[in-house]
């Protein structure tokens, strides 16, 4: 039976299929790491961490207009879901184009499970799939890098003048939103210079590419400079001069952690080929290994394309030492997309006379596998952790209170969003140990929280002083430096505790105060108060009425839960001894029965094992 393959709008239903599959397992809520300062970043138009992401934010604000019936934080993973699904559009789309010029089987539905297939796989891949559940930058960085793989083929095919300006916008757009846009940069030199070769001509292309490149790029990215003249209560870098917004949109304060050594290269590269088996699955990995033979057979240019796509991002990638690495390689995991794209296409080819039933069953088992080899891993649905954690600590502080703590990654950013959006204990100020070694941070404390600044002038004043050289990469004093910068902490706190109540998170106290890193004023000591420690008056008890709201965790913890999960139960038990010490048996056994209830299978501390209740 024989199909008219571009009469079959095929691509549209499938999309809606995966829509469908990203919505039912969206973030109802914030996730762990940057999600609450990214949603903040969006919802009051400021400014994000390095390198700004101005059109991720412009967007996102502009989505927020629409009528839609959620919370804002829902509706901003809405749309991350919404940019996964056209990415997968354009695989398709490019899939097509590549289909329709190289196929060599019969255009039937065997032609049609060759192309949707991938696509799925892709849409199913781990890291992909993640990109789609929450507010991330990487979910819109799918959507451009696939809408400029689709522009460069496009152009090479037709070789037209319009299409290389058009792929170069493109390119300009993706750049405004993550730099790893660079990773094609080499890619698309070779679609460029197969078609045209070294001449006059080329290089008057070329030039206007670069200008409508460096033009789009431009007014797009001005808006950080024009935006954080205004002092947005998020504004990351303070971007206003030339100095700030450069060091912004090159990510200096993260270029320590980019090619530090061969070790980091190393454990970042194992890391990538462990994970593999668990992004894709074994059979659609062996389909790639098959299609990257294929493809050079078919056509050595897109071999050479995609292959360079695929090495470039993983040799760049691994040698930046952060943990949580896997967006970086978003593109390699395209790249072998296309080669089980090219995979099938030589499969079908060369088992021409296989009945249809046969590529069917064969895709629905590659498809099935996949889909349960993620689905679990990626589901968020009932991810509701981090806004109960955040909530549950700023409820159980004074409406004036000060909140020292670096923990990032599951309470400092989601609390960005839960005050400056929810309005939720805005008054709580909340004091990011790390950033306070960066000068931007105390433009933005003074804007949002100016009183927990004062009676700091000289401190903070030193602090800028010494910091300067170091951030401007000249030579600086660096015993000097980290000495001001613990005494500026030590000021802060001892400045603060007279007009307010100041609690440090767990981490601020096992890591620094106990440590030595940091200092209590004298005839001060701390408490353990709810998931925080209270500084008060040696001799006072911290009477404490806290209200334990039940956290919900997922029904498939990960590493980020599991540390708010041994927060809690660490808290509940220092509550408990420090009852004890206190002669308060009664109190301390029922933070005893809370421990057991929130965790009946962990073991209980040494000092409350014998506790008869």
């Amino acid at each position: 039976m024989k199909f008219d393959f571009n009469k079959i709008k095929y691509e549209y239903v499938i999309v809606l299929f995966i829509f469908i599959i990203y919505i039912l397992t969206l973030a109802p809520s914030v996730v762990q790491i940057d999600s609450g300062e990214l949603a903040t970043v969006q919802a009051t138009l400021g400014i994000a961490h390095p390198t700004g992401y101005p059109l991720f934010t412009l967007l996102g604000h502009l989505f927020l207009f629409l009528p839609l019936p959620f919370s804002t934080i829902k509706n901003l993973n809405l749309l991350n879901a919404i940019y996964c699904a056209l990415a997968i559009l354009l695989f398709l789309k490019t899939a097509k184009l590549l289909t329709e010029k190289y196929w060599t089987g019969n255009k039937n539905f065997a032609f049609l499970a060759g192309i949707v297939t991938p696509a799925i796989l892709l849409a199913t891949n781990k890291t992909f799939w993640e990109q789609s559940t929450s507010v991330e930058v990487y979910s819109l960085h799918l959507f451009l890098i696939s809408l400029t793989v689709y522009f460069l083929i496009k152009s090479y095919f037709s070789n037209s003048y319009k299409d290389w300006i058009a792929a170069s916008v493109i390119l300009a757009f993706s750049f405004t939103n993550h730099m790893s846009t660079l990773f094609l940069l080499p890619g698309f030199a070779i679609l460029f210079f197969a078609n045209n070769k070294f001449s006059k001509n080329t290089l008057k292309t070329l030039a206007k590419m670069l200008i409508v490149f460096i033009s789009v790029w431009l007014i797009i990215y001005l808006y950080l400079p024009v935006r954080a003249s205004d002092n947005p209560v998020m504004n990351w870098g303070n971007p206003v001069n030339f100095k700030n917004f450069f060091r912004h949109i090159t990510g200096k304060q993260y270029q320590v952690w980019f090619f530090s050594s061969a070790e980091v290269a190393k454990t970042q590269f194992s890391r990538y080929l462990s994970s593999l088996p668990s992004e894709f699955n074994i059979l659609a990995l062996l389909t790639a290994v098959c299609g990257m033979i294929a493809s050079y057979k078919i056509s050595r240019v897109l071999f050479f394309f995609f292959i360079t796509n695929f090495l470039f991002t993983i040799l760049y990638s691994i040698n930046y030492s952060i943990h949580d690495i896997d967006t970086y390689f978003l593109l390699s995991y395209i790249s072998i997309a296309f080669f089980i794209l090219f995979g099938f296409n030589e499969l079908i080819n060369k088992f021409s006379k296989a009945p249809l039933a046969f590529w069917i069953s064969f895709s629905l088992v590659i498809i099935i596998i996949q889909f349960n080899l993620n689905y679990q891993k990626v589901n968020k649905s009932d991810l509701y952790t981090f806004e109960d954690y955040t909530k549950n600590i700023l409820d159980n502080v004074e409406n004036n209170a000060l909140i020292i703590s670096y923990q990032w990654d599951y309470f400092v950013s989601p609390s960005y969003y839960f005050r400056f959006v929810e309005n939720h204990k805005k008054g709580v100020a909340v004091v990011d140990k790390e950033l306070l070694r960066r000068s931007w941070y105390y433009n933005q404390l003074k804007n949002n929280y100016p009183e927990i600044l004062s009676g700091l002038t000289f401190e903070v004043n030193r602090f800028l002083k010494l910091v300067k050289p170091f951030e401007e990469d000249k030579k600086f004093n660096a015993a000097e430096l980290d000495q001001s910068y613990r005494q500026l902490i030590d000021q802060l706190i001892a400045e603060n505790i007279k007009k307010r109540p100041v609690y440090l998170s767990p981490e601020m106290v096992e890591n620094e105060l106990r440590n030595g890193v940091i200092k209590l004023p004298p005839g001060y000591t701390i408490a353990p108060h709810h998931y925080l420690y209270k500084i008060l008056k040696a001799n006072k008890y911290d009477s404490l009425h806290a209200n334990y709201t039940n956290i919900r965790f997922p029904k498939h913890p990960d590493s980020y839960t599991t540390f708010v999960h041994n927060i809690i139960y660490s808290m509940l038990a220092n509550r408990a001894i420090y009852e004890m010490r206190n002669g308060n048996n009664t109190a301390a056994d029922s933070y005893i029965k809370k421990m057991k209830m929130f965790d009946p299978q962990k073991r209980l501390p040494p000092q409350l094992i014998n506790r008869n209740f």
